[in-house]
């Protein structure tokens, strides 16, 4: 079902350690989609879609362009990737680097 309602969370690095808080705490029949957006050097793999699914009892997947949001689901951007959200789409893009 397409997503009304958004859930969005944002960090660095950092943060990982209270997504694994946060996100076990989440139902599996939230009615929202969760994105989040951490900044990770570009050239690094993100493992946070693996290591938030152990935690989760929702779906978590990788955020991918054109991806419609679904309520229950976690969408996690890319690292070096801009999330933008047009009509329940999820878009990724590369704008301008933020403070460097």
């Amino acid at each position: 079902m397409i997503a009304r309602n958004l859930i969005v969370v944002g960090g660095s690095a950092g943060g990982v350690e209270a997504l694994m808080s946060l996100v076990p705490q989440l139902p599996a029949n939230l009615d929202a989609a969760v994105c989040i957006v951490v900044h990770f050097p570009p050239q690094s793999p993100s493992l946070l879609p693996q290591l938030l699914r152990r935690q989760s009892q929702m779906v978590v997947s990788t955020v991918t362009d054109g991806a419609s949001l679904e309520s229950g689901h976690i969408y996690v951007t890319p690292p070096d990737w801009h999330l933008l959200i047009e009509d329940h789409t999820c878009r990724l893009s590369h704008g301008p680097r933020e403070h460097g």
